[in-house]
């Protein structure tokens, strides 16, 4: 039979934990369906925690919060109530528990579930940032990006990018993630260039030929300046890494035409 929690005198929609913890599966049961019906506070799982520290009742509820999650019910709910349910379980992990480790699992199930839960995503920034881990951080934007509208999925993606472009291991990865920065931006100039170099220490220079005439396709077309210093760049790459000057012509017409005295179109010219 499901227990019913324990709620205070005069104040429906609260719950106390004055007596001691025992059963502590038929609780978290119990929150768990006044979480599904939208009729539990927030505070109603810190006030667990603090009890089960109180109590001295730690082992038990981390026990409980394993076998709820895991638990057929659980599977049966929606993705908001499931990804809720493992991220306070991760709150009590890190929090009362000490178990950062076992934290990080519990949020990263609530992201699995719903990768736009805000609190799972947060608090795993905040761990990964905190201890450092580069990888797993760059691992964790790259993830979420896709589920975010397009302004944040753009700079998730930069973060990732830059986050793996620290690991000369990671040299592929990072690359591909400025590329889906360029497509979903095309007039992000900086990302375009740190993109190009990256190409061109890679000696991809086909690869840096069609990024670079893609910048001259934009609309709205990039900046005077800009496109001259992309021109005088393909210049170079069509005459001297491809072996193709012919296709340098109309770049260094436009150059010319800009200004005639221009020095990286004449030569070629």
């Amino acid at each position: 039979m499901q227990r019913d929690l324990p709620r205070q005198r005069g104040s429906p929609g609260a719950f106390t934990f004055e007596s001691k913890l025992e059963k502590e599966d038929e609780i978290l049961e119990g929150l768990l369906t006044s979480l599904a019906r939208s009729q539990l506070p927030p505070d109603a799982w810190t006030q667990l925690h603090l009890a089960a520290v109180r109590d001295e009742r730690l082992s038990e509820l981390a026990f409980s919060y394993e076998a709820v999650s895991q638990g057929k019910r659980l599977k049966t709910l929606g993705p908001s109530i499931i990804s809720e349910f493992l991220y306070r379980a991760s709150t009590f992990f890190s929090d009362a528990f000490g178990d950062e480790l076992g934290a990080v699992s519990y949020l990263e199930r609530a992201l699995s579930v719903l990768p736009t839960h805000a609190p799972s995503f947060e608090r795993l920034d905040a761990i990964f940032t905190k201890n450092r881990n580069d990888k797993a951080l760059a691992e964790l934007c790259a993830t979420v990006a896709p589920h975010r509208a397009k302004a944040d999925q753009i700079e998730l993606l930069k973060r990732a990018a830059d986050l793996f472009a620290r690991d000369p291991a990671s040299d592929d990865r990072a690359t591909e993630l400025y590329q889906q920065v360029v497509r979903l931006d095309p007039h992000d100039e900086a990302s375009r260039d740190v993109l190009e170099a990256r190409l061109r220490k890679a000696n991809r220079h086909r690869d840096v030929a069609r990024l670079a005439e893609q910048a001259l396709t934009v609309d709205p077309p990039p900046s005077e300046a800009y496109a001259r210093k992309v021109r005088a760049r393909l210049i170079e790459l069509y005459a001297v890494q491809l072996h193709e000057p012919e296709r340098s012509i109309q770049h260094i017409e436009a150059l010319l035409a800009a200004d005639p005295s221009h020095d990286e179109a004449r030569r070629p010219a």
